[in-house]
Order: C-alpha cells, then structure tokens, then sequence
C-alpha cells in the first residue's frame, strides 16, 4: 500500500501486549484522529471517509460505531443487534463501554490520556473509556458507518465463556483492569464449547440478559 498511502508504516513490535502495540502505533503516527482495529474486523471501503465527516461534522474526540457479525444466521445477527443497543443504553446511562478492535480517539486526548495501560493480561480498553469519562470526555456511538466484527471466539468458546472474559474487565476492585487471565483464553486443539453452551443451542439462553448483565 506504500503506493497509495505514502505515509503509511509496517512496525515490527518487540512485546506482546495488544496496549504496548497500539501505544506504538500511536507513537509514530502522524494522523490527527486514530483507529485502532483487530486482525480479524472489516470495513467497508467508505468507513474511514464517513468517520472522517462524521468526526468534523460533530466534532467527535471520541467514538466507536455500531457492528455487524460476520454471520447472516438470525441467531447471531439478534446477538449483535442487542449488542449495540446495549451499548447505547449503557452509554446513556453514564457507564460507557467499548469493543477494544473499534476504538477512534483524536491522536491529542489518546496522549493525554497517556493510551492504553501496558500492565494488564485484558480490560486496557475498558480502563481507557474509563479513564476519558473521567475527563469528561462524551463517547459517541456512530450508527453509521458499520464494522463487521468476528464471532469466532463466540464460536469456538461459547458464549457464557466469552461474555465472562468480558465482564472480567470491569470486575477488578475500583474498576481496574485485570492483572492475569483468569481463564483459558483459547479452548484447547480439538475440544470445542462446554455442552449446552456451544452456539447452535444458544436458543435456550436468554441472550438478551446474559449480555444486559455483562454492563449493569
């Protein structure tokens, strides 16, 4: 892409620490506004031009934007619909939330934020809402443009799993990311979700309420 993006670079991180990768990111960009994505999201080839507008029309600092699954089963997609709505119902009561591979941050408030914690296994991103609410800071949720987000975790781990490992990012005493894993973060080769959990039956669950408590 050094064709059509002069400016772009290709860096090679000395840790494995997803916090300590964006903060080098960060560190040599030269953007006003920064997105941190996942390997594993997609975008739209006019999501970065509509976030632009957006971000000068309302003069957004700090944002995320509603998400579809990478699955067209009416399952997932009511999964991820309630998601989002989660989302705008925890933001709208002043306990923001965000998915870590959609963040889009001006490059000044990332710096003063001093990014992302560089000392914790998971919650670097819920500590950072956290740390902008503190300031003040309005996390806006863009409706528009949409990311499409990955479910192989939700897939491969089940969905009570997943949504733990969430919930265990704003479990930690005063809200402090947590220190270790405490959980198998990939199910071991061959093993698959715990029974009863694995997403073909998920129509047993309550997913509405399963993912309501991960927030409130």
């Amino acid at each position: 892409y050094k064709s059509e993006i002069p400016s772009s670079q290709f860096l090679l991180s000395t840790k494995k620490h997803v916090g300590f990768q964006r903060n080098l990111g960060a560190k040599y960009s030269q953007a006003v506004l920064l997105i941190f994505f996942d390997a594993d999201v997609n975008i739209g080839t006019t999501f970065l031009e509509e976030v632009h507008v957006a971000v000068v029309k309302q003069k957004i600092k700090f944002a995320t934007t509603w998400v579809l699954g990478d699955s067209k089963e009416p399952l997932d997609e009511m999964m991820v619909l309630m998601s989002n709505l989660i989302f705008e119902l925890a933001n709208s009561l002043k306990k923001p939330f965000i998915w870590g591979f959609n963040i889009i941050v001006e490059r000044k408030l990332f710096f003063t934020l001093h990014g992302f914690r560089e000392d914790t296994k998971m919650g670097e991103d819920h500590d950072f809402v956290m740390r902008a609410r503190g300031l003040d800071i309005e996390l806006v949720l863009l409706r528009e443009p949409l990311l499409t987000m990955s479910l192989r975790r939700f897939r491969a781990q089940g969905v009570l799993p997943v949504l733990r490992q969430s919930r265990g990012a704003d479990a930690h005493p005063q809200g402090l990311p947590v220190p270790e894993l405490p959980f198998r973060h990939r199910p071991e080769p061959g093993s698959a979700a715990p029974l009863g959990l694995r997403w073909p039956l998920l129509p047993r669950l309550p997913v509405p309420l399963l993912l309501a408590s991960q927030f409130f």
